[in-house]
């Protein structure tokens, strides 16, 4: 398996990443349960960041970091919320110039996808390529915003939010396979 064969290299497996620097990786499944809060009220955190997460954080397990809890979602937000942004953008074909995707990372508030954004970062989309190619590129910006807004925190500047508008906000649920239908699919060909 890869976890065997790599302790070296840039990207890592999180088992590769917990014995490459002697830590402990767990994972949840149940985040806003009593063992999660249990720890999470011990640990005391400044920050939670979010990162391919799939679970919602509660508002009580929210209220837990001293700071603020911050997401990486692969999509331009209010816009493109919910799963699989990047097959949403690529769909609506919705840019006026140059094809392009956005993640955006944003606090974490009660609702799904809906808070303050503090950074929205770009990239080219390209005619051709898979939809799933996208997402490690896409996080990959996230993840560098991420980064930046913790050493700005660091710095001790607060971060600045920007209130998403309601009325621009669009949540998108799985697609299903009505959503696959061929006028559908003429949609991602939009430079052909």
């Amino acid at each position: 398996t890869l976890d065997r064969e790599r302790t070296t290299g840039h990207w890592l497996t999180f088992n590769a990443l917990a014995a490459k620097f002697g830590i402990l990786i767990e994972r949840e499944y149940d985040i806003n349960g009593t063992g999660s809060t249990q720890r999470l009220t011990t640990w005391a955190p400044d920050l939670i960041l979010s990162a391919r997460f799939s679970l919602i954080f509660k508002p009580h397990i929210l209220a837990l970091a001293r700071i603020g809890a911050f997401n990486v979602h692969p999509g331009v937000l209010p816009g493109y919320a919910g799963v699989l942004a990047p097959l949403r953008a690529l769909w609506n074909a919705e840019w006026n110039a140059e094809p392009r995707l956005g993640c955006t990372v944003h606090a974490l508030d009660k609702g799904i996808d809906t808070g303050p954004v503090y950074s929205i970062s770009y990239m080219t989309a390209t005619p051709g390529r898979a939809v799933q190619s996208y997402i490690p590129d896409l996080y990959r910006l996230g993840i560098d915003s991420l980064l930046e807004l913790v050493k700005s925190i660091e710095s001790g500047h607060r971060p600045e939010l920007t209130p998403q508008d309601p009325a621009a906000f669009k949540y998108f649920r799985p697609p299903t396979a009505e959503d696959y239908r061929p006028d559908e699919i003429e949609v991602l060909s939009w430079a052909t």
